[in-house]
């Protein structure tokens, strides 16, 4: 059965209304919906604008016509129908983050910000997460709590702070909670400094809430419940959540970081972020040294070990490098003989 739906109602005032910049289906096609043009076609002809070749798919499967307050999506009378929310739809209007189906795949509709998050997202998430980051890009637009599930240290808080920069709460505050009296100051004390903005807290930081105050975490369940405040909370595991703070996150609504030895050379990308024009002065040997080493799966480590690797590369030398940063010698060669760079003192 088909059913229209209405126009989508308006979020909160204050946040950013970015316009949808682009269409995806996941490792398959991308739409860069051109301002010059209000109508755009998909379906398996190759004259459509979005081209996706399968069987479930008409010549001709449907219109996006671009409209102030967004877009909507126009049914071709299609025999297997377009599907949104999880229902065969003739027309409705899809907002930054949504996804529609046809034939099977899912169109996501992103907003340049969003657009603009993938790379780096790509670099904590790994080249081959397409389909992960096509998640990350609708949790952005979520209005509820979101788990983000990794070792200690892979980048829990990088990958929440991302999501908000990609979803229109980036207007306001993104607010990264490091101890249970922090929590308490953000939920009792200043509730506006996070009002539609996002709160990001760690299980590590604030420890079994539940039982050591359980007021609080009744009270970061009730925010974590509503559209005011996006919770992100960082976990090595879904279960601990539910055990630490008693509130339980669908599986949709998580996203899992690989650690970094999962990850081979795509560690080189992390590298050249961190390292920046420095990057360029590693010889080829050393880059495969980078690869080689067998890195403990933490985020943090990297950057450290990183940081005074650019040092000793934008100064010349270890021993340049203590200078300038303050850091002894030994700490430094202790860096750069553990990466088996072969960097010497000058």
């Amino acid at each position: 059965m088909t059913v229209k739906t209405s126009t989508l109602p308006q979020g909160p005032k204050g946040l950013a209304n970015d316009p949808i910049v682009q269409l995806r289906i996941t490792d398959k096609a991308t739409l860069a919906l051109a301002d010059e043009k209000k109508t755009f076609s998909l379906g398996r002809d190759g004259a459509c604008d979005l081209v996706l070749n399968l069987p479930a798919v008409s010549s001709v499967h449907c219109f996006v016509e671009r409209r102030p307050s967004g877009l909507r999506i126009v049914d071709n009378r299609t025999k297997n129908g377009t599907f949104f929310r999880g229902a065969a739809v003739e027309n409705f209007e899809l907002r930054a983050g949504e996804a529609f189906s046809v034939g099977g795949e899912h169109v996501v509709a992103l907003t340049g910000p969003a657009v603009a998050a993938e790379a780096p997202l790509r670099r904590l998430l790994g080249a081959g997460s397409q389909a992960a980051i096509d998640r990350a890009m609708q949790l952005a637009l979520a209005r509820h709590a979101i788990a983000i599930l990794g070792k200690a240290g892979c980048g829990h808080v990088d990958v929440a702070a991302l999501l908000h920069e990609a979803s229109a709460r980036r207007t306001r505050r993104f607010v990264a909670i490091r101890s249970v009296d922090e929590l308490a100051a953000a939920l009792n004390h200043d509730p506006d400094r996070i009002n539609h903005g996002s709160l990001y807290v760690h299980l590590e930081a604030i420890g079994k809430l539940k039982s050591t105050a359980p007021a609080l975490a009744a009270a970061l369940a009730r925010i974590a419940g509503t559209a005011n405040v996006v919770v992100y909370i960082g976990a090595r595991e879904a279960d601990e959540i539910v055990t630490s703070l008693g509130i339980t996150i669908d599986e949709t609504h998580t996203l899992a970081i690989p650690s970094l030895h999962e990850r081979g050379d795509e560690v080189l990308g992390l590298l050249e972020v961190m390292l920046g024009a420095e990057m360029a002065k590693l010889t080829p040997p050393q880059r495969k040294a980078l690869v080689k080493y067998r890195w403990p799966g933490n985020l943090d480590e990297l950057r450290a070990d990183a940081e005074l690797l650019r040092a000793v590369l934008a100064h010349g030398g270890i021993r340049a490098a203590e200078r300038a940063t303050g850091v002894p010698r030994s700490v430094i060669s202790r860096v750069t003989t553990k990466l088996h760079l072969g960097l010497r003192e000058p």
